[in-house]
């Protein structure tokens, strides 16, 4: 309850979703206003939500989308993402000050689902597995980021990024291969140019720190170039330093 009353109060207007779960909107068509704060710190993303199972937000840019989701997890069986191999393990690795984060299925980080069919690997990364090794086959890839990251103009302090740290997170097999992960995909990121932008992933985020616990590689970015990078790669298969290449 006292949730709700923080969203009306924050300017949340109370709505319903198709599956007759109860939901609050801000702007359901996605419309993105820059003086409103909430908006101006989320590019619209935080326009719609609701709440599933009493456990977990939901937030959505349109309410079209949030009814969607709602509605299939009214309906749906299926186990919590929880129950995924390396989901807790690899949620639990984020920074505390995390308020996004988006997971992709390990499988889509192959070749085969990465390239062209029919295509072979890109030259650059069979010179970058000579020098490190292959990169042992992920379950997940999960991106996260700690802070609001929207546009800028040049003549805008662009101090607000500072602060800011992308994350990300990959759930490994074992210790091991965690361990090869950290390493494998730092030096990638350091040699490789973007397929899609054609420039240095470093134009883009630049690494501050690699590590690995347990089976969970981490690395963690600051932004070196446009801010929704982040999470942008992934909607355009721009993922060359995680390819998996190895078993």
């Amino acid at each position: 309850e006292t949730i709700h009353e923080s969203w009306e109060a924050t300017g949340y207007t109370p709505m319903m979703t198709s599956s007759g779960m109860a939901a609050w909107s801000s702007g359901p068509d996605g419309a993105f206003s820059p003086d409103d704060p909430l908006k101006r710190r989320t590019t619209g993303s935080m326009n719609n939500v609701c709440m599933l199972g009493g456990e977990w937000l939901l937030f959505t840019r349109t309410f079209d989308q949030l009814d969607t989701i709602a509605t299939f997890a009214a309906d749906t069986t299926a186990d919590s993402l929880f129950a995924a191999p390396g989901v807790r393990e690899t949620i639990a690795m984020l920074n505390e000050k995390t308020v996004s984060a988006v997971a992709l299925h390990g499988s889509m980080l192959t070749p085969d689902l990465t390239f062209p069919l029919g295509s072979s690997l890109p030259e650059d990364l069979v010179a970058a597995d000579e020098e490190t090794g292959p990169l042992p086959a992920a379950a997940l890839l999960m991106m996260a980021v700690t802070g609001g990251v929207r546009a800028y103009s040049q003549e805008e302090d662009a101090s607000v990024l500072a602060d800011v740290v992308v994350q990300a997170r990959l759930a490994m097999d074992s210790p091991s291969d965690a361990e090869a992960a950290a390493e494998i995909v730092p030096s990638r990121w350091e040699t490789l140019d973007s397929p899609v932008s054609k420039v240095p992933y470093t134009r883009m985020l630049e690494i501050t720190q690699a590590e690995s616990i347990g089976t969970i590689a981490g690395i963690d970015f600051s932004i070196t170039g446009p801010p929704p990078f982040w999470y942008r790669f992934i909607d355009q298969r721009d993922w060359l330093p995680f390819v998996t290449t190895g078993a």
